[in-house]
């Protein structure tokens, strides 16, 4: 499968996407941070040279490639700020 993984340098995308690459799945890590995802995933790019890619925008995925499944986890971290009522309602809205 094709899969558009965001969030996929956080705590739990590395190790997701680690799992989805072992089960032969291509993954499309969307990124701010080509450079910072790159070097997140030094270790293991040379072992799937042909099933992971990074993009810091929707449209330089080829539109020949379809996608077939979404991954959503980017957005606020939940480890790196005590859980204050306010930090809580923020994570919820």
């Amino acid at each position: 499968m094709n899969i558009l993984l965001t969030g996929g340098t956080g705590f739990i995308g590395k190790p997701l996407a680690l799992t989805l690459l072992l089960q032969n799945h291509t993954l499309h890590i969307l990124t701010r941070s080509i450079p910072k995802a790159e070097q997140r995933f030094a270790d293991v790019r040379a072992d799937y040279p042909e099933q992971l890619f990074f993009h810091s925008h929707l449209s330089s995925i080829s539109n020949n490639t379809a996608i077939d499944a979404v991954i959503n986890l980017a957005g606020e971290s939940v480890s790196k700020r005590l859980w204050t009522t306010a930090n809580k309602y923020t994570l919820w809205n």
